[in-house]
């Protein structure tokens, strides 16, 4: 089978969750023999299928010429809308009257052979806001987890990074709807120390995390930020840490999250996304716009060990062999 990837045009400069998720896909399709290719000028060929990773308008040009040449395509959504569906339905029609709704994308969507999502959950938030076909949607997880991820590395992460004593780790680029201004609000009374892996996507709101940050600790000593740190470095820091806590106000599968949940991590997410949906009874769920709730989380996660049972339960659902079975499957059932 051959097989086009279409991530976004800023590509791996800008590294986040859309992005992993291609290259998961491209290393998984290659190994199984499959005919992958990532989509540039330098690309001149027609593939049996295209896949793009996000909802972006600038894809509907492309997805036309699939159309026209009867080429099928699918479409991992990775959309991040926040609301309910009363708060969605004024979002589109505000968005529209302010000539500001994606219509593109919602033709991409709407024409797809299948729509890829995390959760049922998003299924009933893409028919909200672009009349998506629930019916036309598939569970796909959005990445993979291993056993042997950051396997003996953690002294070394913590001598690399000059990290000391327990610490709750937030792997995420700094985002408004990442949250991690509340988190860091959250244990300013506390002595609990947090490591940040992730960089500045959005400038301001980092800049107003560092000045909290500084607020708090003026020594600089209990808030790190790594900026953005390499895959082969995260595992380590994964098992090195205390508990992982990421209290996002939306999210749709958190890939950082399945990688600490599979080494059996103490988990802190929240409670205004799917998350019981993709993790199970394996994370505290406290309310986001809620300091005092997510330091009761933490509290509650602080006092747990790494749970073997929980690190099978993360392997088995989702394995690399999981995803590419699931893959193969939804595509061989629309060429």
């Amino acid at each position: 089978m051959k097989i086009h990837l279409v991530g976004r045009y800023d590509g791996g400069l800008i590294h986040g969750g859309a992005e992993v998720q291609l290259e998961t896909t491209k290393r998984l399709l290659s190994h199984s023999g499959h005919e992958v290719k990532v989509l540039s000028p330098e690309v001149k060929d027609w593939p049996d299928l295209f896949h793009f990773f996000g909802s972006n308008d600038y894809y509907w040009s492309l997805a036309q010429l699939c159309l026209e040449k009867q080429i099928p395509y699918v479409v991992s959504a990775i959309w991040y809308v926040p609301g309910n569906p009363t708060e969605l339905k004024i979002k589109r029609a505000k968005a529209t009257i302010e000539q500001r709704y994606p219509r593109k994308t919602r033709k991409l969507l709407q024409k797809a052979n299948r729509v890829l999502i995390p959760s049922q959950d998003i299924a009933q938030r893409l028919k909200t806001y672009f009349d998506v076909d629930p019916e036309n949607c598939r569970v796909v997880p959005s990445g993979t987890c291993t056993s042997d991820f950051g396997f003996n590395q953690e002294e070394a992460m913590r001598s690399k990074y000059n990290i000391k004593g327990e610490y709750i780790l937030a792997v995420g680029n700094f985002l408004d709807r990442k949250n991690q201004l509340n988190l860091i609000r959250s244990v300013q009374n506390t002595q609990h120390q947090i490591v940040f892996a992730g960089g500045p996507s959005d400038q301001p709101y980092y800049n107003m995390c560092r000045e909290l940050a500084q607020e708090v600790d003026p020594n600089s000593e209990r808030f790190k930020f790594l900026g953005e740190v390499p895959n082969q470095d995260l595992g380590g820091l994964l098992r090195a840490a205390k508990i992982f806590a990421l209290p996002s106000l939306l999210e749709d599968f958190l890939i950082a999250g399945i990688e600490a949940g599979a080494l059996g991590k103490p988990l802190v997410l929240s409670n205004s996304w799917n998350a019981h949906e993709i993790y199970g009874d394996y994370a505290e769920l406290p309310d986001p716009n809620l300091p005092k709730q997510i330091l009761k989380s933490i509290e509650t996660a602080w006092q747990k060990s790494d749970n073997p049972t929980q690190a099978a339960w993360f392997l088995e659902r989702y394995s690399e062999r999981a995803l590419l079975t699931r893959y193969q499957e939804i595509y061989l059932s629309i060429l």
